[in-house]
């Protein structure tokens, strides 16, 4: 981020910035092995980031040897109103009797910004089978924190979950854990949704990978 404050008299009277993506070598940020939700799952902008509605878990596949530290951004994931095929499809006739884009989640060019209205999930991590950690996803939130989701934005007209981001999580891997140089890591939700970011969308410029100890 560079940032711009213009001055007068000594005293800075307006500020502005503008932002860059550096790209440098990254590991690739692999598809779910295997996935299982409630309400269903999809995907954004070809596998930047994996959303999952309701209880149920995605499985990664990735490289470990011995100990180490998975490492992931995460966040809850609400089934907003554009992403539910169940929901009537109403049009702007019906708007003055609740229809229409009332509900902030419908419109499918926007994505609910971060409010004091919050959607947590419990989320609980294996390795291999292991529990390895548990913790409270506090939000779906949304923002200019979000800066690579933004950045990520195809030049179309349309925005797909745009200032979206999680929260970075931290899980030991114990010795033993590894099987023949990989890990299958399954990150849990007990019912209020995951999303699981790739370094190109979210607030952190990486996808789930295990640092080594």
């Amino acid at each position: 981020t560079i940032n711009f404050p213009l001055f007068a008299d000594d005293k800075p009277v307006a500020y502005n910035f503008t932002c860059f993506r550096v790209k440098g070598k990254e590991e690739p940020f692999p598809p779910p092995k295997a996935a299982s939700w409630s309400i269903g799952s999809t995907n954004v902008l070809n596998g930047l980031k994996y959303n999952g509605f309701g209880k149920g878990w995605f499985e990664f596949e990735l490289p470990c040897e011995g100990e180490g530290t998975f490492i992931a951004e995460l966040s809850a994931k609400r089934l907003n109103a554009k992403d539910d095929k169940n929901l009537a499809k109403t049009g702007d006739l019906d708007y003055m009797l609740g229809g229409g884009f009332c509900n902030r989640s419908r419109n499918p060019n926007s994505y609910p910004q971060t409010s004091c209205e919050r959607h947590t999930s419990e989320i609980t991590i294996y390795a291999n089978g292991k529990k390895i950690k548990s913790c409270t996803l506090v939000d779906d939130p949304a923002d200019h924190r979000g800066i690579l989701s933004w950045a990520a934005q195809p030049r179309n007209s349309t925005l797909h979950e745009a200032g979206s981001y999680g929260y970075l999580v931290k899980a030991k891997i114990p010795a033993g854990v590894a099987k023949d140089g990989k890990v299958t890591i399954r990150i849990e939700s007990t019912g209020g949704g995951l999303a699981v970011y790739g370094p190109d969308f979210g607030r952190y410029p990486f996808g789930p990978k295990i640092l080594k100890k």
